[in-house]
């Protein structure tokens, strides 16, 4: 008997595990995501990625909902692609080294000075 209580069990954590899983995928604002799910009897699992804190909270809150006793951890990394922007601000970074840039920050902060 024991034996079928531990695959009643497993079966139960499965089938949890996939509901957590399919909430996280289709949530809209976690599409681009790779977060991963991993239920046990005594607590729910969350890694992978995401592109923001805002997102990891979302997971979180997701996962936090079906937990019941379960205790969830979280190890999802915030890769900050999302909100953060950092391949853009790498693109704007090849272009502050020219001079022409500098130079029309210099202007703009000189009237500025000029006028108290």
């Amino acid at each position: 008997m024991p034996q079928g209580d531990v695959n009643a069990a497993s079966t139960d954590n499965t089938t949890l595990q996939n509901q957590i899983q399919s909430a996280i995928k289709t949530e809209p604002t976690l599409t681009n995501d790779a977060i991963v799910v991993t239920v046990t009897d005594s607590a729910i699992d969350l890694s992978g990625t995401a592109a923001s804190k805002k997102e990891r909270q979302t997971a979180r809150r997701i996962a936090q909902s079906y937990a019941n006793n379960r205790k969830v951890t979280d190890h999802i990394t915030v890769s900050g692609t999302g909100s953060t922007t950092s391949p853009e601000s790498t693109h704007p970074d090849s272009t502050t080294p020219h001079n022409p840039e500098d130079k029309s920050n210099s202007n703009q902060q000189n009237p500025s000075s000029q006028t108290p």
